[in-house]
């Protein structure tokens, strides 16, 4: 969708990475291997268009509601991300309330911010054991997302003195 049809991520492949000496035809070949490998995403598609036609919203698996306007090409589009993101964000969101409520009386574990899907905390060097736990617990806790009860998402955790300079442990 974000790249204007099969054409249209094809043209913007090959201009970015010309040397994958890849053909139009090849191309079509992989994108059909993709949709048979993994037959739900039709249908999952089909229903998410179906809805955000018949309804003009959506709802993510926490219940947020996403009101959609536009042509129908930005509303599919929009409508396909918006239960994976905002599902995300909000997974993100609740995991820094409670990570900002483990940490609001501390001094050594500073939550500094995020960066789309990171948390970024500053600690002393002889806190990132507590604070790698802190992290994991609030992170990998367990959601009810739709139809599925206690769902969880392992994180990484990497350490550095910047942002620039980071290696997981």
């Amino acid at each position: 969708m974000y790249g204007g049809g099969l054409e249209g991520i094809y043209k913007r492949i090959i201009a970015q990475v010309p040397e994958l000496r890849l053909t139009f035809n090849d191309f079509k070949k992989a994108d059909k291997a993709f949709f048979d490998a993994h037959p739900g995403y039709k249908k999952w598609r089909s229903m998410i268009e179906k809805e955000v036609n018949a309804l003009g919203y959506l709802r993510n698996a926490f219940g947020r509601i996403r009101i959609f306007t536009g042509s129908s090409y930005e509303i599919l589009k929009e409508a396909l991300n918006f239960p994976i993101q905002s599902t995300a964000a909000d997974i993100l969101n609740y995991s820094l309330i409670d990570l900002y409520h483990d940490l609001k009386n501390r001094e050594d574990i500073k939550l500094v911010g995020t960066v789309h899907d990171s948390i970024i905390v500053e600690v002393d060097v002889d806190k990132i054991g507590e604070a790698q736990k802190l992290l994991k617990k609030n992170m990998e806790r367990t959601f009810d997302i739709g139809d599925y009860k206690g769902v969880s998402f392992p994180i990484d955790i990497e350490v550095g003195k910047d942002l620039k300079n980071l290696e997981e442990v």
